[in-house]
C-alpha cells in the first residue's frame, strides 16, 4: 500500500484532511503545512478562510506553503 510505503520512507508525520473540517484538530500542532492545488480546487469564497484554519494549526515559528492556488482568477483585495 502506498501510505504503508509513506510511513517507512518519510522524516515525520503526515496528516491528510479536508481543510475547511479542521476542528477536531488542536491548533499549534504542526510544524509545517503543505497545500499545492488544494485550495485551488475551493470555492473562491472558501480559500481565505481555509488558508486561515490551515495557519491556525501551525506551532510558533511554523511555516506553511500554498501552492498552485487561483491566484489568477483573483484581486489582491480577494486574498485581504
Amino acid at each position: 500500500r502506498p501510505s504503508a510505503w509513506a510511513r517507512q520512507h518519510s522524516a515525520g508525520l503526515f496528516c491528510h484532511a479536508d481543510g475547511r473540517h479542521l476542528d477536531w484538530l488542536p491548533d499549534d500542532t504542526f510544524d509545517h503545512v503543505i497545500s499545492y492545488a488544494a485550495i485551488y480546487h475551493l470555492a473562491q469564497s472558501d480559500q481565505c478562510h481555509t488558508g486561515i484554519r490551515l495557519l491556525k494549526k501551525l506551532r510558533v515559528r511554523g511555516k506553511a506553503w500554498f501552492g498552485w492556488n487561483q491566484g489568477y482568477a483573483m484581486t489582491a483585495w480577494d486574498w485581504h
